[in-house]
């Protein structure tokens, strides 16, 4: 174990004496919830693969290697393509080939998908080859139709589609960044908390435990089903440049507050490159604020109305003006 890991590991371990009484024996894994011998890595509140662009402090925290590797393979490895517009996926994924395997382009004859690969020496004569351009790039590729067909079809519509649906790599890849956010500032006080047990052991851990040793694909199809009710924890959101630079950075939050006045969640900010989200996670308080917090989430309110608050100096500071925000009433965009 390296200097800094072993570091991180001893004040977490002063920080579960403080919350517990008592020392754990390896390392008591926000996730999963348990204290056991195995290889530990440091995990990276927001994936090290996403553009940096100087504000985002890079903060890591004690994690086991096997939960946060299962993340980073089956889901931030596709949330990480959030942070390119569409006009640069596809230079990267058609004329680059950098994402190719993530967003495999395609060639479209009149909707209909044209195998092809990229041109490579000679040509078969049954194949076609044609070059692509555009303002900066240009590629060689050979279609896997035959020369006259492609010369037939003149005033016809060709189309070179790069896409991929990251909602549920956003959804999961962001449920985990929000919670090693709150880990990472608030420590075991919030891990073994009924708000950090429910985000943390019961949706990723128990998601965890029923799927690690699953294929992609399976991993894949279990995740639709078991995150469909924690859809809408999650939104993309527009900021005012400079106001809100991620809660690990700034820890600065919103706080959702009832008509009794009640608070009942808490929304963190996770900065991706130069995207913004909000995760809404729980307050459960009372009986109240646990049945507004579900039945928002498994619901279609489309409002919030929260107030600014700030960690500062190990207090909170709420700011007293109140905004309605417009979370919207379906689920990830």
């Amino acid at each position: 174990m390296n200097a800094s890991l072993e570091a991180k590991l001893n004040l977490l371990r002063q920080n579960y004496i403080s919350a517990t009484g008592k020392p754990f024996v390896h390392f008591f894994c926000p996730i999963l919830h348990s204290d056991e011998e195995t290889e530990l890595c440091k995990a990276h509140i927001t994936n090290q693969a996403l553009a940096d662009d100087g504000t985002n402090k890079r903060l890591w925290t004690v994690q086991r290697k096997d939960v946060d590797n299962f993340f980073g393979a089956f889901f931030e490895a596709d949330f990480v393509l959030i942070q390119y517009d569409e006009d640069e996926a596809f230079d990267r994924a058609f004329f680059e080939g950098k994402l190719n395997s993530q967003l495999k382009p395609k060639v479209l004859l009149n909707g209909q998908e044209i195998d092809f690969f990229i041109a490579n020496g000679n040509v078969p004569a049954h194949f076609s080859p044609v070059r692509f351009e555009s303002d900066n790039n240009s590629i060689n590729i050979v279609l896997k139709i035959a020369p006259d067909l492609v010369q037939g079809t003149g005033g016809q519509k060709w189309e070179v589609e790069v896409a991929k649906d990251i909602r549920l790599p956003a959804i999961v890849s962001l449920l985990k960044a929000a919670h090693l956010t709150m880990f990472e500032l608030f420590g075991y006080e919030y891990a073994l908390s009924t708000a950090g047990r429910f985000v943390g052991y019961d949706i990723l851990g128990e998601f965890f435990r029923k799927n690690q040793k699953n294929d992609r694909e399976l991993v894949l199809e279990n995740a639709s089903v078991f995150f469909q009710e924690y859809l809408r924890m999650a939104r993309p959101i527009v900021v005012q440049q400079g106001f809100f630079d991620g809660t690990i950075n700034d820890r600065k939050f919103l706080i959702c507050r009832a008509y009794d006045n009640q608070y009942w969640g808490l929304i963190v900010f996770v900065k991706s490159a130069d995207k913004m989200n909000i995760v809404l996670l729980p307050l459960f308080t009372n009986e109240h604020t646990t049945v507004r917090y579900l039945e928002f989430i498994r619901g279609r309110q489309p409002r919030i109305n929260v107030q600014i608050i700030q960690y500062i100096e190990e207090h909170f500071q709420i700011e007293p003006d109140t905004y309605e925000i417009e979370w919207g009433t379906g689920n990830f965009p």
